[in-house]
């Protein structure tokens, strides 16, 4: 009689594994190699190169890390024989899979060096104005390095020692060039190829906003006409600007600025009248009062901040 823990471990490693060779022969097989160009989003070509491929990967393909771990030396090998151009397998370090197997892997060049690091999203196409699906090539140059949650679209093309940041996002128009002669590369940080659609959202809504902010979610914003952000600020998901009070059952506004180059952690909490001069930080669980004054280049901690 096989003992209860080992039989769970033989049906994790059946299940886990049964996952992992129907993802590689649908993707193979079926799905195969996709064209640069431009295709509707009703058409057959869409169903099959790039919604199938969608719906591998999100059912299937997480077994890959499950099982064998992050940045595992399989990783490269498999992706070469998926179709991704790979010179030096050796010398590629990717940590998890699946986010590549997402985009068509045939248009894909990683170069020597080259380092793709956790939740480093490949986005498989862009959707035009007039409602159609854009695909084209993604270029990893050698040395370069993905940092953990930045976005890379179709057409980007990242040169040599390129260090892309955490939560930047890279298109076919962001320019990485560097040159020749500067051996420690460049540094690309922030949203330089376009806006979160929030950011844009919020402007909509009388936000005054400037360039190159990231904000976590629409519920880190109250009052948005009575509120404005510099540029290159960044807001944390439960981070909140709140430009109301209820003082004795009146309700009461007053503007919030957070001037450039600010940055709001988590649960940090700014109230009415408040003015950040900028290159700010306020940590997590710290409450701005009401008309507080934050001169530049300042740290601010505690419930009240100090």
């Amino acid at each position: 009689m096989i003992p209860l823990f080992l039989r769970l471990a033989i049906v994790w490693l059946a299940w886990s594994t049964g996952r992992m060779l129907p993802c590689i022969v649908l993707l193979k097989l079926i799905v195969g190699a996709a064209q640069p160009g431009t295709y509707s989003l009703n058409s057959w070509y869409f169903l099959r190169k790039f919604w199938l491929r969608q719906l591998v990967v999100r059912s299937l393909a997480f077994s890959f890390v499950s099982n064998f771990g992050f940045y595992h030396t399989l990783f490269p090998r498999l992706l070469q024989w998926l179709g991704v151009r790979i010179d030096e397998t050796n010398d590629i370090r990717i940590s998890q899979a699946h986010f590549l197997l997402a985009f068509p892997t045939n248009l894909v060049q990683l170069e020597p060096g080259s380092t793709v690091n956790g939740f480093a999203l490949f986005i498989p196409f862009t959707v035009t104005r007039d409602g159609q699906c854009k695909v084209n090539h993604i270029r990893i140059g050698r040395n370069a390095q993905l940092g953990n949650h930045c976005t890379i679209q179709p057409g980007a093309n990242i040169a040599e020692r390129t260090l892309v940041g955490t939560m930047t996002r890279i298109d076919e128009e962001t320019s990485t060039t560097i040159n020749d002669d500067d051996s420690s590369g460049s540094i690309v940080l922030g949203i330089p190829g376009g806006t979160q659609w929030l950011i844009i959202l919020l402007r909509r809504l009388k936000a005054n906003i400037g360039r190159d902010v990231i904000i976590g979610e629409m519920n880190a914003v109250e009052d948005w006409k009575h509120v404005t952000i510099g540029s290159h600020v960044r807001l944390s998901t439960t981070a909140k600007i709140q430009c109301h009070t209820d003082e004795g059952r009146i309700h009461q506004l007053a503007p919030v600025t957070i001037g450039p180059y600010s940055r709001l952690f988590h649960w940090a909490f700014v109230f009415p009248g408040a003015h950040a001069q900028g290159n700010n930080t306020i940590h997590p669980l710290t409450l701005i009062m009401k008309d507080d004054q934050l001169p530049k280049n300042t740290e601010w901690r505690g419930c009240p901040a100090t």
